[in-house]
């Protein structure tokens, strides 16, 4: 569906592939794609994908956007966009990097949709530009779109990372032994079932408490931890800091200290999506 507004799409989890009348362009975790205002295009999930997007009218865009470093990549997608002679436009980052920017993108969406806090978008805006400057130009490769048995498991995760999963309960809904599970993951992924289940809960801690008002371990129970000393090692050894530290600073960065509901906003907005099996 065309839209009058620039879109930048972040991927923060899953595979998708986005189509144009003349372009097929595949996503994964750490892919930022850039659309021009009215260009019609779909997207196509595979399984649970994540996404935040960030809605720009073109004249607000084209204003600002000068503000921003101007040999960013980003930018110069921004730019070719805005002059409408572009299709779609992707970078690919790190999927550490864009596990990093997550919660910052999820405070992103849920600002509240009025005109006091434009400003702190834009700053937020500024802020995510600035910190995908150092790994947009390296070339990194997108993540290989894994074995179906294996999408499946990481859509089982990504979907209930709260559940109590033990091993052979989800290398028996995807079909497969344990051990080849395990294989699988460690060849596709990188590392097995548990530590991928693990890094979405910390994830999903870090989203928590950047986002919502509550303590290291409320946050750590939603999600999934049933011991907060073993959420807030992971959660260190993820993050590089403490849960307590992450949300001090995470805190202090949010306008207001009230818990935020997801908006929309004009000139500029964003929307949050999921997509999964139905």
């Amino acid at each position: 569906m065309a839209s009058e507004a620039l879109k930048i799409v972040f991927v923060m989890s899953g595979w998708a592939e986005v189509f144009t009348a003349e372009q097929t362009v595949s996503l994964a975790q750490g892919a930022v794609l850039t659309i021009p205002p009215r260009l019609e295009c779909y997207g196509v999930p595979a399984g649970w994908t994540r996404t935040i997007t960030l809605y720009a009218q073109p004249d607000f865009a084209g204003d600002h956007i000068r503000w921003v470093r101007a040999r960013h990549p980003l930018v110069h997608h921004v730019r070719r966009a805005l002059q409408e002679d572009s299709g779609l436009q992707r970078l690919q980052l790190p999927t550490s990097t864009m596990t990093a920017l997550t919660p910052q993108l999820v405070r992103l969406a849920q600002l509240p949709a009025s005109a006091e806090h434009q400003y702190a978008m834009f700053s937020i805006v500024v802020d995510l530009f600035a910190a995908t400057a150092p790994f947009s130009a390296e070339g990194h490769r997108a993540p290989v779109r894994p074995r179906d048995e294996v999408l499946k498991a990481i859509n089982l995760l990504q979907k209930s990372p709260e559940r109590r999963w033990r091993a052979e309960e989800l290398a028996q809904a995807v079909s497969l032994s344990r051990a080849q599970l395990n294989r699988l993951f460690r060849d596709q992924i990188g590392i097995p079932p548990a530590a991928y289940l693990s890094r979405l809960r910390a994830n999903r801690m870090a989203e928590l408490l950047s986002t919502k008002r509550v303590t290291v371990a409320e946050a750590a129970a939603r999600a999934g931890w049933e011991r907060p000393e073993i959420a807030t090692r992971t959660f260190k050894k993820q993050f590089g800091m403490s849960p307590r530290d992450y949300a001090t600073i995470a805190r202090a960065q949010r306008p207001g200290t009230e818990d935020l509901a997801e908006r929309v906003s004009r000139p500029t907005h964003t929307r949050s999506s999921a997509r999964h099996p139905q």
